[in-house]
């Protein structure tokens, strides 16, 4: 179980990190290096930005997907979550405008960013882990599913996901 903590906060940290990384990227990208009158506004700016990006985080419950199984389903869930974090910050930079000098077209950019980020490190784990276990797959028994419809198709499709139950 505690392993289980660990992997779940190691997620959790890492979608953070690329969440908050992708928004400083855009900035830079898009502005170019602050001054140091702004750079005091834009600390403020980021503990209330990674505040809102904790709470989502933890109410979206990404940071306990497997990994290993990622699919385009669980896309919608992470550009939803990602979405709502860049809208609250885009908000935000609309009515601090005076106050806080970003461009607005920053939160979106880094939504972008975030979204390709978070989606290719999950991709990355998932194929290093697929690729692992086709390299050391036990012998396999061929299997032939017929006239089982979806549920041959579901079938069919967790034996593929699934090389070390050695079927084939």
């Amino acid at each position: 179980a505690k392993h289980t903590y660990v992997r779940a906060a190691a997620k959790f940290a890492i979608d953070l990190s690329l969440w908050v990384g992708a928004w400083f990227v855009a900035l830079l990208i898009i502005q170019g290096a602050p001054s140091s009158s702004f750079q005091r506004d834009l600390i403020a700016f980021t503990v209330l930005s990674v505040a809102f990006k904790v709470a989502l985080l933890a109410t979206s419950k990404l940071y306990l997907q497997r990994w290993s199984q990622v699919s385009f389903r669980n896309a919608a869930t992470i550009a939803a979550t990602l979405g709502i974090g860049n809208g609250l910050d885009l908000v935000f930079l609309a009515g601090a405008g005076a106050r806080l000098d970003v461009h607005l077209a920053v939160p979106v950019v880094a939504f972008a960013f975030a979204l390709l980020a978070t989606g290719a490190v999950r991709a990355l784990f998932r194929f290093s882990n697929e690729r692992g276990r086709y390299t050391a797959a036990p012998k396999r028994t061929r299997v032939v599913i017929v006239g089982a419809g979806e549920a041959g198709t579901s079938l069919a499709r967790e034996m593929h996901r699934s090389p070390g139950a050695g079927y084939d």
